[in-house]
């Protein structure tokens, strides 16, 4: 940009005021000042690090020029930083502490305030970045959650089918080598396998793509991301190569198997009944490892969820709307006053910083520490506590009046006991002079409800400087209450727009993203669960056609419907058993371990694992019982003569 009057816009945001005109050389309006359109970039990604509507020069923003040549003076800012090609991260960041020494450290020695710079991955902040006030950032945990979750989905469908093919495949030896005997060869054979393992996938393909298009509505609202559009040719052209990749994986390994099987033209080995069997049982026990695995883990992570959306945030966010602009200035106290006057309003305040969404940060020296600390911060008025409703533990309020206690700071808990005060209030905080601590107030979420509650400083500035407007309305007309206040502000105010939110919808804006994961990973288990039913019910298939001749010597030796099932329930169940006890270990230790990556958590219970363990109990027998009570009703003397 040739001016720091100038700015560039994203297409939508230039169509949503110009249309389809050329906006280039156009003049905008934004508080207060007049810019020309410089550019006209295209629409940021949903899934990149940087989103933005227009880019300003930060000259316009910031003003002074010794911000950009000096270390000691300037706002809160991130710096990206362009590596030479061949540069590593870490040969930057070995250089930095003793670039900071020179810069800013020295100079701060005595103070005790130490700045310290650290590199993260652009590629990397989207998801995994460690700076907490970052809104651009995502919670890393769960899309990795997700990954793990539909890694094993798909390990348990490519299992089931390599097994269930495998396991089909020894029933149909006898036919594989009848034809190998009237001269098909194996050649032929190995064609055979491969047509028909590459004509299911793409059956299977076809019908998934169908389902994709047909739900692509819904998938995108469930994900928030528009899958289909987004390299649609490459990603179809990945199906393909998968298909046709599994395809010659699973034909390979089917002739393989047909070529250990194979001992005659009769077909079937008297070893390979029981190997069957064995190999069967030993997959159906995989299975039930990882749906136990699974339910065990939905139930937690949903636990967490709730447990995360129900916390107590610490103050009010019913009925308040919040007004943030430029600074007010002077017109501050009289628009408050006058919007407390509205009989629709129950209190107003102006911050500069607002609960549960963001502070700032400064350097402090605690009464009785040599040392200087980095603490969050936040500043208020005097109807900021009876606006949101925070609780004194200690101490009093700010008192009225724009130049009253703004000397004076009131802190948290967390804070207090940081420091070891038993009785916080007296005591004295360093910051451009003494600060006397006059209250102490209950801790409430300054930042999101994942991040631990950090030490907090509270002060109150006089009239002027502050960027954010908290209204809170009495229950009732609420629509005309807004009127009223919109009416109040254009009078007042008519160069700056009225633009407001509910601080209660903003809150569940942010943590929908926990509520779409609960729903992902309920959906998830249950694709896991049903893909494992579907697996069962072929596994049982092929053990219940391996027991045909035991099942039917049985009943002609006067064994009942009852007894037969009894019995092939027990070799289930005695299985599912042991992957209960081999997935409830994994299970915990791995749900324990995402649980460290809250700050408020949940504890893990026996009683999840319990209920897991029912339900994939509940899931086999009721799966078993309908194939082996199929397979006991069966006439002994045709069973007999399967064989």
């Amino acid at each position: 940009m040739a001016s720091k009057n100038s700015l560039v816009l994203t297409r939508k945001i230039s169509e949503r005021l110009f249309g389809k005109e050329n906006p280039l050389g156009k003049m905008v309006e934004y508080d207060n000042n007049s810019y020309t359109i410089a550019g006209v970039v295209e629409d940021v990604p949903l899934n990149s690090h940087i989103q933005f509507n227009a880019v300003f020069p930060m000259e316009t923003l910031i003003g002074s020029p010794e911000i950009f040549v000096g270390w000691d003076k300037g706002k809160p800012a991130t710096t990206f930083v362009k590596l030479y090609s061949g540069i590593l991260k870490t040969n930057v960041e070995e250089k930095l502490p003793d670039f900071l020494w020179e810069k800013v450290n020295k100079k701060n020695e005595d103070s005790g305030i130490i700045t310290e710079f650290y590199l993260e991955p652009l590629n990397q902040i989207h998801l995994f970045s460690n700076v907490d006030w970052d809104s651009n950032s995502k919670d890393g945990k769960y899309v990795v959650l997700l990954l793990f979750i539909g890694s094993l989905i798909l390990l348990i469908a490519i299992i089931n089918y390599l097994f269930i093919s495998n396991g089909t495949l020894t029933l149909r030896l006898k036919e594989l080598s009848i034809k190998n005997y009237f001269g098909f060869g194996e050649s032929g054979i190995r064609k055979q396998i491969f047509t028909e393992s590459l004509l299911l996938l793409t059956f299977a393909g076809v019908i998934s793509a169908i389902i994709l298009f047909v739900l692509e509505n819904e998938i995108t609202q469930l994900f928030k991301a528009d899958f289909l559009s987004f390299q649609l040719k490459k990603s179809m052209f990945l199906l393909v190569i998968t298909i046709f990749a599994i395809s010659r994986i699973t034909s390979f390994i089917q002739f393989v198997t047909y070529k250990k099987k194979v001992v005659n033209a009769s077909g079937i080995s008297s070893s390979s009944q029981p190997f069957l069997r064995k190999k069967l049982v030993h997959i159906s026990t995989l299975q039930f490892c990882i749906s136990i695995g699974l339910i065990s883990s939905m139930i937690i992570v949903y636990m967490q969820l709730n447990f995360a959306l129900h916390k107590d945030l610490g103050f009010a966010v019913e009925n308040i709307i919040n007004v943030s602009h430029g600074s007010i200035g002077a017109k501050q106290k009289v628009l408050i006053d006058e919007i407390k006057k509205l009989p629709g309003v129950a209190n107003a305040s102006a911050s500069f910083g607002i609960p549960g969404l963001e502070t700032t940060a400064n350097g402090y020296q605690p009464e009785g520490s040599e040392q200087w600390q980095m603490f969050n911060a936040l500043y208020v008025d005097d109807n900021f506590f009876n606006t949101f409703q925070l609780k004194l533990l200690e101490g009093r309020n700010f008192r009225e009046g724009a130049n009253s206690d703004t000397k004076e700071f009131i802190v948290n808990e967390t804070l207090a006991k940081q420091m070891n005060w038993e009785n916080a209030v007296g005591k004295s905080m360093n910051r451009d002079g003494d600060h006397e601590i006059i209250g102490v107030v209950k801790d409430f979420h300054v930042g999101l409800i994942y991040s631990k509650i950090p030490p907090l400083i509270i002060s109150k500035e006089g009239a002027g400087g502050f960027y954010s407007l908290s209204i809170a309305l009495k229950p009732g007309e609420t629509q005309q209450t807004l009127e009223q206040i919109k009416s109040l502000w254009n009078n007042m105010m008519p160069d700056v727009p009225f633009n407001y939110w509910f601080m209660d919808t903003k809150f569940e804006s942010l943590y929908a993203e926990i509520k779409q994961t609960a729903t992902i990973l309920f959906l998830f288990t249950s694709i896991s669960i049903l893909i494992s039913i579907l697996g069962l019910f072929g596994i049982t298939f092929l053990l219940m056609n391996s027991k045909v001749k035991e099942i039917g010597i049985r009943k002609v030796n006067g064994a009942t419907v009852f007894e037969i099932v009894k019995m092939l329930n027990y070799d289930f169940m005695k299985w599912v058993a042991i992957a209960f006890v081999i997935a409830v270990p994994i299970a915990w230790y791995i749900m324990n371990r995402w649980l460290q990556n809250f700050a408020y958590k949940i504890e893990l219970s026996w009683w999840i694992f319990a209920i897991a363990g029912i339900i994939a109990f509940l899931i086999a027998l009721i799966t078993v019982s309908w194939q082996t009570f199929l397979a006991a009703r069966r006439n002994p003397i045709d069973a007999l003569r399967y064989e």
